[in-house]
């Protein structure tokens, strides 16, 4: 994980890295409806560096892998970036994330 320049990258990043932690933020951020469906005991730490198809190096904040309570075969990635302010290239940011991490 590289070094972000903003404090409060550092700050969150470090945080959310904790398994724990991360449990605690998706229990009180994601809707009940959603959180029921992940198996939390299987929550994972996932690298946040990838190559997108333009071969440039990307990073995302943070990137969890988990399994499903229906279907163990099945996981589920939880990406969350932290944003100081609104992205409205956000949606294609996380898509390239997904074709290249999954």
């Amino acid at each position: 994980m590289t070094v972000p320049k903003n404090p409060h990258d550092r700050v969150f990043r470090k945080g959310l890295a904790s398994v724990e932690v991360a449990r605690s933020f998706f229990q009180n951020h994601l809707e009940p409806e959603f959180f029921e469906i992940i198996n939390m005991q299987t929550l994972v730490f996932c690298s946040s560096n990838f190559i997108d198809g333009a071969l440039h190096e990307k990073e995302s904040d943070i990137m969890y892998q988990a399994m499903t309570n229906s279907d163990p075969a099945r996981y589920i990635y939880l990406i969350v970036e932290h944003q100081s302010t609104p992205d409205r290239k956000m949606p294609i940011r996380l898509l390239d994330v997904h074709q290249t991490s999954c």
